[in-house]
């Protein structure tokens, strides 16, 4: 959630952007925390979904950001609540690691509260179990990142009360994660060591065939797991262990799915809330190995419900598909059922329940029917580069630019102000809110911020591609390296973030020596920087190239 350094200058053009109107400021996230705080006390940076949350100088969007807080960070409460009269949110003076400002009470919950009582955890780092709950308290011993312990119940002041190997004492509550239980496995190719410790320097416990049968009790350290064998606690090596049973769980929130077990590895796509995954090991930083509709990565295990019986139904939630053929959309689950209409071949739609008879019930624009699943992928197909640095940021269906160069919001009207060649573009049927958007050049992200919806791509070679009105995923950070094509977020809907009047994209190239900081020149898409083979140079004209229709 880093924001850009510049923010003030940007802020004053944005609200000319919006034409003067009265938008109210998007929360960044629809959660709302708990306001029970005291000064003096302590909270925990929470409900971020794996992200980072900005510590702003003063209660307000509008503060600069003087830090970013890693989720389930203990924070000292120094004062508040203060509520912003300008979007009515709440926020509290807190000080994170020596570093005071305020924080957006969204983020965060009471420390005492923050760990589920009684319950299996896994250490996220080398942390000092203390005879007290509190720093003050004096060190019993060290438990190493990825151990298993078991909480009692007890928290205070930002510790929590466990038991790590027969010893109870208080750890910091930001170090310890609740894990949810045991993974079968056997010996995949024996005899195995058991050994006391995570490490082939460590003493042999036992010697295990091939075949045995192993209970893991926490997670992977330096290529071994803790298991339990015949009673037995001690680590194995994890490329002589096979998995053999696995947990399925539902998502509490639409979670990310990562390449690895933690915020820094890249997003390759996010689980809708309500889905099931299954869960194939055990939680490491936090995270868990999961598959999702084929696909395997890491997800917070914050945000996923894993039942010790059956797993219960989900509501169903809408999810997001695109057609592989011109395919029929029928009356009913069945190709006997009437035909309401053809969808073109690469159309985004919305799967709106589950599979019956090999078809789901699905809608396109404002028609509802069903379509066979044979034709349907959840995996979007991504804008197709056609000539030139920049394509269309959608794909699929028909687009038309509603507002093109020289239009009434379309201008230069300082040196940070350059808007004049922009072009805003929506889907002809109105059914543009919630469209995935994509990366339309290659680069690094300069800066965004939720306020305006804007993202910059600095492409490195003197251009920058800007684009606002846009729900950016939370897992692209200022500095990221991004490929044409990638997923960057959805168009905002009205109430959204940076959301204008109707739903769609706005979309300028500057000319930079900073990657689009301080340092812009607005520039028409046209010579070396056509969009996907389409030449709009400029002529001078009012509204030049508004209405000009496209199919990306």
């Amino acid at each position: 959630m880093t924001a850009l350094p510049n923010r003030h200058s940007r802020i004053v053009g944005i609200l000319a952007l919006l034409l003067v109107l009265a938008v109210p400021i998007a929360t960044e996230l629809d959660v709302r925390a708990a306001t029970d705080l005291v000064a003096g006390g302590q909270a925990q940076v929470s409900d971020a979904q794996g992200d980072n949350v900005n510590l702003r100088a003063q209660p307000s969007y509008a503060g600069d950001v003087l830090a970013s807080v890693s989720e389930s960070s203990i924070v000292d409460v120094l004062d508040g609540p203060f509520t912003d009269d300008t979007d009515g949110t709440v926020w509290y003076q807190v000080d994170a690691s020596g570093q005071p400002g305020y924080m957006l009470s969204d983020y965060l919950v009471n420390a005492d509260a923050a760990v589920s009582p009684a319950a299996a955890a896994t250490t996220t780092a080398n942390v000092n179990l203390r005879s007290g709950a509190g720093t003050s308290f004096s060190v019993l011993l060290v438990i190493p990142n990825g151990a298993t312990v078991n909480t009692t119940g007890s928290v205070q002041n930002g510790f929590t009360q466990l038991v790590y190997n027969g010893t109870t004492g208080w750890s910091a509550s930001q170090y310890v994660s609740v894990t949810g239980g045991t993974t079968a496995a056997i010996v995949a190719d024996g005899p195995l060591n058991l050994r006391s410790g995570p490490g082939t320097s460590f003493s042999v416990l036992a010697l295990m065939p091939t075949g045995a049968s192993l209970t893991i009790t926490g997670a992977l350290t330096s290529g071994f797991y803790p298991v339990n064998y015949n009673g037995t606690a001690g680590y194995a090596a994890a490329e002589f262990i096979q998995i053999t049973s696995t947990q399925t769980a539902i998502t509490t929130a639409n979670l990310n799915l990562r390449s690895g077990a933690g915020t820094t590895f890249a997003v390759l796509l996010v689980i809708p809330i309500g889905a099931t995954v299954i869960v194939t090991g055990v939680a490491q930083s936090g995270f868990y190995p999961v598959t999702y509709n084929g696909t395997s990565g890491f997800a917070s295990a914050s945000y996923l419900q894993i039942g010790s019986g059956p797993t219960p139904s989900p509501t169903p939630v809408d999810r997001t598909a695109w057609t592989t053929a011109n395919l029929n959309m029928r009356s009913g689950a069945s190709t006997s059922s009437s035909v309401l209409l053809v969808i073109p071949n690469g159309s985004q739609i919305t799967v709106t329940g589950a599979l019956t008879s090999g078809f789901y019930p699905v809608r396109y624009g404002s028609t509802n029917g069903y379509a066979s699943s044979t034709y349907i992928t959840f995996t979007s197909p991504g804008p197709t580069p056609v000539g030139g640095a920049i394509v269309w940021p959608v794909s699929g269906g028909a687009w038309e630019v509603i507002q093109g160069y020289n239009g009434s919001s379309h201008q230069n009207t300082s040196s940070t102000w350059q808007y004049l060649y922009s072009l805003d573009i929506a889907r002809q049927d109105g059914q543009t809110a919630g469209i995935r958007a994509y990366a339309p050049v290659s680069g690094t992200i300069s800066w965004y911020e939720r306020s305006s919806g804007g993202i910059t791509i600095n492409m490195g070679n003197g251009y920058a591609v800007a684009m606002f009105h846009l729900t950016v995923d939370r897992g692209w950070e200022p500095g990221d390296a991004i490929q044409q094509g990638d997923f960057i977020g959805t168009i905002s809907p009205e109430g959204g973030e940076g959301f204008v009047q109707v739903p769609h994209i706005h979309m300028t190239l500057w000319q930079t020596n900073d990657g689009g900081n301080w340092n812009r020149v607005a520039a028409p898409f046209t010579g070396q920087f056509t969009i996907s083979g389409n030449d709009l140079p400029s002529n001078g004209t009012a509204y030049q190239w508004s209405g000009f229709e496209f199919e990306p």
